[in-house]
């Protein structure tokens, strides 16, 4: 009784976590793009209309991403954003951040390419600790010409869960569809 107890315990405090953590994240980069964006342009605002607007720093960023992708649209926008981008990525130490976040974007925001199919919790690295991850794919591994099938994971990284670690686990059975 104890046991299952804490098992469903366990598994209610990694849903709160599933919740919790995201909106927190998502707070705190908001929060951050505010503020800088507000700190920028904050005395411009001030020395035009004489005092400070409550809420600008939101206004104007809201406004400011969406130029931005109106601009990303156009011919000319799509060469300069490439022409930034092909810069950013052969910047040592900055390509690897860059591409990280933006693949990250990328699979969370794009549909067409779903690459975290589900999110699961597996006994990983060792016995007794449990990691949240992603199920990137299900690959067929051929050994010995057996066909075994795999579950493609990736595991998110702290500080930072734009990267993190992929493994290739033997599948028993296959993964509910979402």
């Amino acid at each position: 009784m104890a046991n299952s107890a804490l098992e469903i315990l366990r598994k209610r405090f990694v849903g709160g976590v599933l919740v919790v953590v995201p909106l927190i994240v998502t707070y705190v980069a908001l929060k951050f793009l505010f503020e800088l964006i507000d700190g920028f342009l904050s005395p411009v605002i001030n020395d035009i209309f004489g005092y400070s607007i409550f809420g600008q720093g939101v206004v104007i960023t809201i406004i400011l991403i969406l130029l931005v992708g109106i601009f990303s649209h156009s011919l000319f926008g799509l060469t300069i954003i490439r022409a930034g981008e092909k810069i950013l990525t052969r910047a040592p130490g900055v390509r690897t951040i860059y591409m990280a976040a933006k693949q990250l974007l990328e699979a969370v925001t794009l549909p067409q390419r779903k690459a975290f199919k589900q999110v699961a919790l597996i006994e990983y690295p060792r016995k007794g600790v449990f990691s949240l991850c992603f199920v990137v794919g299900n690959p067929k591994l051929k050994i010995n010409t057996e066909q075994s099938e795999m579950i493609a994971l990736f595991i998110p990284s702290t500080p930072t869960p734009v990267s993190g670690a992929v493994i290739c686990r033997a599948s028993q059975r296959r993964p509910p569809s979402p």
